[in-house]
Order: C-alpha cells, then structure tokens, then sequence
C-alpha cells in the first residue's frame, strides 16, 4: 500500500474513456470523492454521466473515494490514475459542493481489545490540537471479530448545548460513512449506543469558542449466541459488572 507523505496531496486523473449512468444529482451510479480519510470529510463532488472530471486533487494528504452502482444500467465504467503532488500554500476549492478548508489534522486515535475508555481530554494530553484551533478527532474502536461493541457515556458536557454546527459527538457503525452514522449528541444528554459490526467510529467536532466540550465513555465488545453457537456469552448482569467494575476503576484513577 502507498501512501501519501505529510505536505503531499492526491491528484486524481480520470481516462478520457468514461462512463456511468447520468441521473440528477448523480443519485445512482456515481463516485463520491471527499477532501479527507473519512465518510463525513468536506465533499469535493459527486461524479457520473459521460463526460470525464479530469484533474481532481486534494488539499491534504487523505482522500475518500465510494464508488457506487445499482446494476440496472451498465456503462464502460471509469479509470483512473493517482500521484502524490507537493503541498501549496494556497488552499484549493473543487466542485460545487466543496467548502474551502484548511488541510485537516491529524487528531485521530486508535483503540482495540474486549473493552476500554475514550476521554476527550486525550486531545491535550497527546498535543493533537493548537490551544485556541477548532477540534476535529476521530477515535476507531476495533473489537474482537464477530463483536458488537455497547458504548455508555461516563462524562459529557458540550460548552454549547443544542448547537450541532458549534459542537457534537457522533458515533458511526462499521465505518464513517455518512449512512453509517448511528446517534449524534448535541443536547444535554447523551444516551447509550449498540453497535453491531465490531467497528465503531467516535467523532467530537468542537469549534474554537467550543473547546471547553467534553466526553468520557466506555467500551464494551461482546458476542452474542447467535453470532458464534460455541461460545456461551455472559449473562446481563455480569456484562454490567464489567461496566461498573471499569467505572470504579475510571473514578479512583481521577
């Protein structure tokens, strides 16, 4: 696998040969393109009908890139090429969806195993964010395969209550696709999450009068019976033991 090098960007060169099922707003068969490593990064555009996009290229050194097809209509399809250019100091904008951003961060976190803590505060401890600069992190929980992940909130305060543009926790399912998305906070409350793909993706979004916003939650991964008839998963009680047995242990390490 190549990869792009910090103050590199992708470009994108699309073959003249070029083909998809045109339809309004490219709603069938297209390619999504965004500006980022991850399904909710800033969208560069949608790609479809018979005329090829070209050059696309990206701000930073991440790109996301879905490609997708309902198989009623076939078309030649499409190729492309993929080079790793220098950085420029001026911030490039493409396609009509595109919002001009600075290139993103690298706030993202990494975190396995049958069970364990996320806390917003791992931002500062890490130096992953300049004091004062917006908050953008992503945490991935991978758990043992054939797992469902319960997530509960042990902390959670948003400076900004009820103001999503200002600050949010969401968590995805499986990946960060936009479709993936299963609850999103914002409000005062933060209720509990089951996800069933032994992937979960934990974003905070916190804008720079916003960064006093905060979460702590816990994860469990499990198994269920039906999943895996050999293994025998624990009983309700016992899976609540390990979540206040993990909350003790959270608030005699505080």
């Amino acid at each position: 696998m190549q990869r792009a090098l910090p103050r590199q960007r992708i470009q994108l060169a699309f073959d003249k040969n070029y083909y998809m099922e045109p339809s309004f707003e490219c709603r069938f068969d297209h390619i999504e393109v965004r500006d980022g490593p991850f399904g909710f990064s800033p969208i560069i555009d949608r790609f479809c009908g018979s005329k090829s996009p070209g050059l696309v290229t990206s701000t930073g050194r991440f790109m996301w890139i879905k490609f997708t097809s309902d198989e009623e209509l076939e078309g030649v399809g499409f190729r492309i090429k993929y080079t790793f250019i220098a950085a420029h100091p001026q911030i490039y904008c493409q396609g009509p969806h595109f919002t001009c951003l600075l290139p993103s961060n690298n706030c993202q976190f990494e975190i396995g195993g049958y069970d364990g803590v996320i806390r917003s505060s791992q931002v500062e401890e890490e130096d992953k964010i300049k004091p004062g600069d917006a908050l953008d992190c992503i945490w991935t929980i991978r758990a043992p395969p054939q797992s469902k992940i319960f997530i509960r909130f042990l902390e959670y305060q948003m400076e900004h209550s009820n103001e999503c543009d200002k600050n949010f926790v969401a968590v995805y399912d499986g990946s960060s696709a936009i479709e993936n998305l299963k609850a999103k906070f914002c409000s005062t409350v933060a209720n509990d999450v089951m996800l069933t793909n032994g992937v979960g993706v934990v974003r905070m979004w916190a804008d720079e009068k916003s960064r006093l916003s905060r979460f702590q939650m816990l994860f469990t991964s499990f198994v269920d019976r039906e999943c895996s008839p050999s293994f025998v998963s624990p009983p309700k009680n016992m899976l609540l033991a390990v979540i206040v047995g993990r909350l003790n242990q959270e608030l005699i390490w505080r």
